[in-house]
């Protein structure tokens, strides 16, 4: 008989041997590094690790443990792409970048080539960011006038109202986007 069901496999944090791990706690998450090219369409992840939120100096281990095997096997790692969460910003800082919008300095050096890896936060995510931040704020003054989310609201209402279609594609889960705040599809 088939059954459709889901099962829950519970396992303990594993840092892939990188760093000691007390072995009573459990995972809640999977850490998964993968590599992507410039060129080709090809992508592939490298490595995963068992995690209950990893901390910026594991996380910042992990990278260069990945990038020193890469380089290993002849794959020169150019660039890091992360979400912009507060753990992803300290792992950048402690490689070597500086996030500061007074002194950017977005890269950090190869361990084995002392080349630039350039650190990149995601554009799709960083928008996204933006987006909650803006629907949870009341609202920003300007010379012009108030800017608020409402009105972004109030928009969606008017051509759902009308059943417009404007070039702006606004839809129903651009403004209700609270259950779905990272979806990036």
């Amino acid at each position: 008989m088939i059954r459709k069901m889901i099962n829950t496999v519970g396992t303990y944090v594993d840092y892939g041997g990188i760093a000691n791990v007390d072995t009573e706690e459990m995972a809640t998450e999977v850490l998964v590094l993968q590599i992507v090219t410039y060129t080709y369409k090809f992508k592939c992840p490298i490595a995963y690790f068992l995690i209950d939120k990893v901390k910026a100096n594991l996380q910042s281990q992990f990278l260069l443990m990945a990038i020193k095997k890469l380089f290993e096997i002849g794959i020169t790692v150019r660039s890091i792409t992360c979400d912009g969460c507060v753990a992803n910003i300290k792992t950048l800082q402690l490689l070597g970048c500086n996030v500061s919008p007074n002194n950017i300095s977005p890269f950090f050096k190869h361990p084995n080539t002392q080349t630039n890896i350039h650190c990149i936060m995601d554009p799709a995510h960083m928008l996204k960011l933006c987006r909650n931040t803006f629907g949870q704020i009341n609202g920003i003054t300007s010379d012009a006038g108030e800017i608020s989310f409402k009105y972004v609201c109030k928009l969606h209402e008017l051509q759902e109202r009308e059943d417009l279609k404007l070039k702006n594609r606004l839809s129903a889960s651009h403004v209700n986007f609270v259950n779905k705040k990272m979806n990036v599809r």
